[in-house]
């Protein structure tokens, strides 16, 4: 019995025609995509899909994105749908190398900038508190919740305002002086002007007695004195 042929007008002969038509419409062969860097894989890793990749190069104003971006918009959105992105790369005279160093580039510049953006608009709030926490005084309380004076901000937060404002910029080299008492500065010098010996050598020195052999005493002899002796010895007192 003969088997029922497949309809020349299949759904899967259908796509695949389109598919066909949609690659020789584009002008790349085969053989130069065999050849190409393969960096679908790497952005599906990363998360990001050919339309997060076309934002991405939109928004970065190298030759080469907008190279890649006029291609992109050129073709028809029914065939870009059997289309990967290193075709594209090719079709638009690029490598699918330096497409890659494109976006890990703009993005990378895309988001400092918005890190940047960010923090810009949450500094005033950030220099309100700031502020607040120079100038608010807080008690200072004892162990039976008395007061027993205040503080006079926190010094951090002023600080912190004096970078951020300019108003009190640290010369290079100089250093803060504050009426302090004056405590003897440490030399390494004893008063005999011998140099002190290091912490190392003092505890190998230790290490080293208490590692030597202990010597036996010495044995000595005692003879044997007869009580008999004694007995016609009168003690003076």
């Amino acid at each position: 019995m003969r088997k029922p042929s497949r309809s020349v007008n299949s759904p899967e002969n259908e796509t695949r025609n389109r598919s066909d038509e949609a690659h020789i419409r584009l002008g790349v062969s085969q053989e130069a995509l065999n050849e190409a860097l393969k960096i679908s894989s790497r952005l599906r890793e990363a998360g990001l899909t050919t339309e997060r990749v076309v934002e991405i190069l939109d928004s970065d104003s190298s030759a080469d994105s907008r190279l890649f971006i006029a291609k992109y918009r050129s073709i028809s959105k029914s065939d870009l749908a059997y289309l990967s992105i290193e075709e594209i790369t090719l079709a638009a005279g690029l490598t699918p190398r330096r497409v890659w160093e494109l976006i890990f580039g703009a993005r990378l510049e895309q988001s400092q900038d918005v890190v940047k953006l960010i923090i810009a608009d949450s500094m005033p709030k950030v220099v309100t508190n700031a502020v607040k926490a120079a100038t608010e005084a807080v008690p200072i309380m004892d162990g039976q919740g008395q007061v027993q004076g205040w503080t006079y901000g926190d010094m951090k937060a002023t600080e912190f305002l004096g970078k951020v404002s300019g108003l009190m910029p640290t010369p290079k080299g100089i250093s803060a002086v504050f009426n302090l008492p004056q405590l003897p500065i440490p030399t390494d010098e004893p008063d005999d002007g011998l140099p002190l010996q290091g912490m190392d050598s003092a505890l190998k020195e230790v290490q080293h007695v208490m590692a030597m052999p202990q010597l036996e005493a010495p044995k000595m002899e005692i003879p044997f004195i007869q009580d008999a002796e004694y007995q016609d010895i009168e003690v003076e007192r």
